[in-house]
């Protein structure tokens, strides 16, 4: 059974049985013309595929696409920008003018970052019929307070064509010496977020837009090519020996507070301990 699930501003949850012809779990506004929206129509269905297969559930999410960075500065909904269930993005017109590297058309910037939001929808959903207590959880991190960043990024990641991860898997070849340790992996915030972002940030007298350092140097661009590229090896991994069932369940383990080695505890197909995970979920990569 297919679950339509909406978190509104309050926290509450709904859920309705699917019907027949089911409404769209998003909804697509201040779209500049009907290609950015058609775009934006492919994008969102490419993720919502993905997630389901993941969760078996699809949060409702309402995307608002501006091609001005003027409009969207000027959006009343910036003070919800870290609400579960509103993404504001910029038209793929607007991201390619400002890429160094122009984004291919196909590119799936909008499936991966709308992706992000329907974690953030499922961990609160998760949150609330778990009956997990959340007081004076973190607000400065990089996605969902509860959710590790290598588990969010890494359902992101799978929303995106596979074809798209070449040049991470590729990254990590060449710098095979500067591989991430898998504990430090699972365990480290995003890294242009979070604490060791923010200290960076003030000794280097640079910017944080939110939590993201604006102009990163050279060094936290290479620990986050690293990062993604692992991130990317684990959760194919993961996705083809696993089963997409466990990011759900990885999810759920979170939520509740469990650490990273009762996670992995529970898998049948992969290795349930980070020590024998590290020697075998880059094996493709490196073979």
């Amino acid at each position: 059974m297919l679950l339509f699930v909406s978190c509104t501003s309050d926290g509450d949850h709904k859920s309705e049985r699917r019907s027949a012809q089911p409404p769209k779990p998003y909804t697509i506004e201040v779209v500049p013309d009907e290609a950015e929206r058609v775009f934006t129509v492919q994008q969102l269905e490419q993720a919502y595929a993905r997630f389901v297969e993941m969760f078996g559930v699809a949060p409702v999410l309402r995307v608002f696409v501006y091609d001005t960075e003027e409009a969207m500065s000027q959006s009343p909904l910036l003070a919800y920008a870290n609400h579960p269930s509103i993404l504001l993005f910029k038209s793929r017109r607007l991201i390619q003018s400002q890429s160094v590297s122009p984004i291919p058309g196909e590119f799936s910037v909008l499936a991966h970052e709308a992706t992000h939001k329907l974690v953030m929808s499922m961990a609160e959903l998760l949150i609330h019929y778990a009956g997990v207590n959340v007081q004076g959880r973190r607000l400065d991190t990089y996605g969902h307070a509860l959710a590790p960043d290598w588990l969010e990024e890494a359902v992101a990641i799978l929303a995106e064509k596979p074809e798209e991860g070449a040049q991470r898997l590729e990254y990590l070849r060449e710098n095979p010496g500067d591989l991430i340790p898998l504990r430090r992996l699972l365990e480290m915030d995003h890294p242009y977020s979070g604490e060791a972002a923010q200290r960076l940030a003030a000794s280097l007298g640079k910017e944080l837009k939110g939590l993201t350092l604006l102009e990163p140097p050279e060094e936290m661009l290479s620990l986050a090519r690293m990062y993604y590229g692992q991130v990317h090896a684990l959760g194919h991994y993961i996705w083809e020996t696993e089963g997409p069932q466990f990011f759900r369940t990885a999810l759920l383990a979170a939520v509740r507070g469990e650490p990273v080695d009762a996670i992995f505890a529970s898998a049948q197909r992969i290795p349930r301990t980070i020590e024998e995970l590290e020697s075998t979920y880059l094996a493709s990569v490196f073979e």
